[in-house]
């Protein structure tokens, strides 16, 4: 049975930061339910105070300037990151200006 306790994480603007564990501990997971990739299944996920199942996918990336790194990506290898990134652009109204 997985689970997780109440966990409190403040991350600092800039820094870089790594999620580590046994294989199985439910690393993956815990990502991608804060990506809303997942739902959990019991309790309640937060950020900033708001529940996660209240914020919308667009703001949740966009305002809040989350950003996950998938270790198994599909990347395009003869093009750029950035163009790569922009692959995320197509057939969308938002701006790729911040």
């Amino acid at each position: 049975m997985l689970f997780f306790v109440i966990i409190l994480i403040s991350f600092v603007k800039g820094k870089s930061y790594a999620l580590i564990g046994e294989s199985g501990a439910g690393k993956t997971t815990l990502l991608n339910i804060i990506g809303k990739l997942e739902t959990a299944q019991n309790g309640t996920v937060e950020i900033n105070g708001i529940d996660l199942r209240k914020i919308k996918e667009k703001n949740l990336f966009l305002k809040i300037l989350l950003a996950i790194f998938f270790k198994n990506y599909g990347l395009i290898e003869n093009r750029s990151i950035k163009d790569n990134l922009e692959l995320a652009f197509i057939g969308k109204k938002l701006s790729r200006k911040r």
